[in-house]
């Protein structure tokens, strides 16, 4: 595997020279290269993988490792004026035998990459990271069976004298082969900052680690048949909270049988626009993330994408709606979408609009059943709800407009 890293570092090294004064690390390089001390506990199990790593990118092992360490110093740093680009969203969906979905969505100017490893003595590992960076972090595997996701939380603790969280989740990848093994190297490990990580293998049952230093929490799930267990960063820049929410029960999923291909508007203005409709949402700045999801409506001209996004920004307006004349002129902008949709997402269309039938005391009535047994089960049993309960509801709903997806406990 030394090999492989040395491979990496000559594929990264044109960005290293591309971006070498990266704005996040022009005033943190200087105070912290000299710190040999820092970098020697917070990568004790890689540091030898992460010098060969360096010998191919040309650079020294102290910058190599501060790169590897960024998402542990900016959750604990939030003052520094380059914290803004390392916000993104994470999202982790469980599954019975579906395992694991996972939504990221990447910082500005950042991109996502997939490596994957076949090293001796141990087992296949694949991943995924940023450029220059070499070791695993928010989602890995191994041929073992066991599965690593891990969303990021602030804190005004940092643990100088302690591990940073790629270093931790390699070695859990290379010498684990269960969430047992793994449970029990993590009693043992002390993290520099907050994490929450979650852990499943073959049995298809879900650890969840809360880390900060020395202090961990955990809890696991035995996932059940066509239920899913969700978690999302509820993150608020304001408060410097950052806590993934479970949810248990069935989701609704917009896009279940597929997401919308963004590849093709990757590098566009519209993209640009989602992605910061995104980081709006999350901060709970509506007049910002409406006009971004505007402007990428506007910006994105083809017919299925626009329909899935004003169907959006529909719910994100029910959501936020207060007097019945709005919940009325939501449920008009919903009809006009009825011919654009695809069929599942028609489905749930019927089933906003229902809602607000029942909001506005308009009635629920349905003509016929629905493709989706799932949401003709969730129609019978809202259809004697309050409106009261009915607009509390609407909290569980989470929005990925990056992705054009929606999640829902129903």
């Amino acid at each position: 595997m030394h090999q492989s890293f040395y491979d990496l570092g000559i594929k990264d090294k044109f960005s290293y020279q591309r971006h070498h004064e990266d704005t996040y690390f022009q005033d943190l390089i200087p105070k912290l290269v000299g710190f040999s001390q820092y970098f020697k506990k917070a990568f004790s199990y890689s540091t030898p993988y992460l010098k060969d790593y360096s010998q191919g990118v040309s650079q020294s092992i102290e910058t190599v490792m501060l790169h590897n360490a960024r998402w542990d110093l900016f959750s604990s740093l939030p003052h520094l004026k380059s914290y803004e680009l390392m916000r993104f969203g994470n999202t982790t969906e469980f599954s019975l035998n579906q395992i694991e979905r996972k939504l990221l969505t990447a910082p500005q100017n950042q991109s996502l990459r997939v490596l994957s490893f076949s090293p001796d003595n141990f087992p296949h590992i694949s991943y995924i990271n940023f450029q220059k960076e070499a070791l695993p972090l928010f989602f890995s595997k191994s041929e073992k069976g066991l599965l690593i996701s891990a969303h990021r939380k602030n804190s005004s603790q940092f643990y100088f004298n302690a591990r940073c969280m790629p270093d931790i989740i390699f070695e859990l990848l290379l010498e684990c082969r269960n969430i047992s093994e793994a449970e029990k190297k993590l009693k043992k490990m002390t993290s520099q900052s907050a994490w929450s990580l979650y852990l499943i293998d073959k049995n298809q049952v879900l650890l969840e680690c809360d880390i900060i230093g020395n202090q961990k929490k955990f809890h696991r799930y035995q996932l059940e048949q066509e239920k899913s267990i969700f978690f999302d960063d509820d993150y608020s820049s304001s408060s410097q909270k950052n806590l993934p929410i479970p949810f248990f029960g069935h989701l609704i999923k917009l896009g279940e049988k597929g997401y919308l291909e963004l590849t093709s508007i990757a590098a566009s203005q519209g993209a640009f626009h989602l992605h910061e409709a995104q980081k709006a949402y999350h901060d709970d700045e509506m007049p910002r993330c409406y006009h971004h999801l505007q402007m990428s409506i506007a910006s994105l001209k083809e017919k299925k994408t626009q329909a899935l996004l004003n169907f959006l920004f529909c719910i994100l307006q029910y959501i936020y709606a207060q007097t019945n004349e709005e919940f009325l002129a939501i449920a008009h902008e919903f009809s006009k979408l009825s011919k654009d949709l695809p069929d599942y997402q028609n489905e749930l269309r019927l089933l906003f609009e229902l809602r607000i039938n029942q909001i506005t005391r308009l009635g629920s009535k349905l003509n016929g059943q629905l493709q989706n047994k799932k949401l003709q089960e969730v129609i019978e049993r809202e259809g004697q709800w309050s409106p009261t309960r009915h607009k509390l509801q609407r909290k569980l709903i989470k929005l990925r407009f990056d992705t054009c997806d929606v999640y829902e406990l129903v």
